[in-house]
């Protein structure tokens, strides 16, 4: 079980939005008191998923465009034509 402070510094966000993940039910906590205004821990497996599903989540980088060294490169500028 962690604190609300451990989790936010292990998944890099506000202790704020840690109690909000807790009440939408993103993250699975338990006040220790039965009076509901304890303190609250964190189950650690909760954690683990949302940061597996947020890995899952993430796109893949975008492949570098292969370069074709048998085709002409394209000029941005044109050669100046003439004299002066």
């Amino acid at each position: 079980m962690l604190t609300p402070e451990q989790v936010a510094q292990r998944l890099g966000i506000s202790r704020s939005l840690v109690y909000r993940m807790c009440s939408s039910g993103r993250l699975v906590g338990y006040r220790l008191s039965s009076e509901g205004r304890g303190p609250i821990r964190i189950e650690d497996a909760s954690v683990e998923r949302l940061l597996a599903e947020s890995r899952m989540a993430r796109p893949e980088p975008a492949a570098k465009p292969s370069v074709h060294r048998d085709r002409p490169t394209l000029r941005l500028f044109a050669p100046k034509r003439g004299g002066a």
